[in-house]
Formats: structure tokens, C-alpha cells, sequence
């Protein structure tokens, strides 16, 4: 697998800033970023440069299955207040954690499946066991998984509620 950043001869863990390799490393590595493009509290910079909550999601699913971890750094000003437009994307999510951290938490990546391609595509990790598919489908009423093997899929379902999700195959998807 190729690495987006090569491995060194002397670290604990490899901490890149603000990059993401192009592939899932085989040891454990950690994201580093701000919340925005600085690790500070930037007075000048545009709230459009802020990580949504959405984004942030996307990319603790995309880092967590890679067999990353995720630091987000934030910016308190001088009385050590996190700014709102900083906290509101952490607490997005936190909520988002509340329902979905245990996949997230106990998931490491399947190595055994497709790879991990372009970003907004399926990221998987696997629990005791079973495959769980980390997909934005907030629009979708079909969610395609390419380079699955053939019935290798018996059952899906929604998280948080629980319901069970049509399953069908289409060659290798």
C-alpha cells in the first residue's frame, strides 16, 4: 500500500499535519489539525475556513479508517473561551459520537476490502467481527458499496434506530 508520507526509523506515532495518506497505514498513525486552517484561536480568519460538523464526521471516519486517530486542535481566546464558531462543529460532533462512537472506537480498518479511495466514498471498520460501512447518505435512497465479494453482504442496517436495510448484489457490488 502507498504511503502519502513515509515511515520514519524513530517515532512513537506518526503525527502528519493536516494530510491524510492515500492508503490504510498498517501502523497506528494520528491526524493532526485545527479546527480551521490555524491551531490557534485566528481572529482574521473567515468562518467559511471552519470544519462543519458534517466535515469533521467525514473526516474521523475517513482517519479512524486508515488506522488513524484524529486530533482536532481549537483556539480558546485570552479568557479561555472556545469561540462558537469553533465549538459548535465539536459539539456536532460529540452528538454525532454519542450514537455512533462505539463502531468508531472499537473499529479498526478492513484491510481485506476495497480500497480506501476518493474522499465522500464508503470507509469500512471492522467490530467482533462484522463489517461496518461508514457512508453519508443523507440524500441517498440507494447507497452502492463497490469491491464487496459477492453475498458477502447478508443483512444491513441504519444506525441509530436499528432498522434493517434492503440488501441486493450487482456483481461486485
Amino acid at each position: 500500500r502507498r504511503l502519502a508520507f513515509p515511515p520514519s526509523a524513530i517515532h512513537d506515532i506518526t503525527t502528519p499535519e493536516y494530510e491524510i495518506p492515500t492508503g490504510i497505514r498498517a501502523e497506528r498513525w494520528e491526524a493532526t489539525r485545527g479546527v480551521g486552517h490555524s491551531f490557534g484561536l485566528n481572529r482574521n480568519e473567515d468562518p467559511d475556513a471552519i470544519l462543519t460538523a458534517a466535515a469533521l464526521v467525514r473526516l474521523l471516519c475517513d482517519v479512524v479508517a486508515r488506522n488513524g486517530n484524529l486530533l482536532i486542535g481549537v483556539g480558546p481566546d485570552a479568557s479561555g473561551t472556545v469561540p462558537d464558531v469553533q465549538a459548535a462543529p465539536m459539539r456536532g460532533l460529540g452528538d454525532w459520537m454519542r450514537v455512533h462512537g462505539a463502531v468508531i472506537r472499537a473499529g479498526r480498518p478492513w484491510f481485506d476490502g476495497p480500497p480506501v479511495s476518493e474522499r465522500g466514498a464508503p470507509r469500512y471498520l471492522v467490530v467482533d467481527g462484522s463489517v461496518h460501512a461508514l457512508v453519508d447518505a443523507t440524500d441517498a435512497p440507494t447507497v452502492r458499496l463497490e469491491g464487496l465479494r459477492p453475498g458477502s453482504c447478508t443483512s444491513a442496517h441504519l444506525l441509530p434506530e436499528g432498522g434493517g436495510l434492503e440488501v441486493g448484489h450487482d456483481g461486485d457490488a
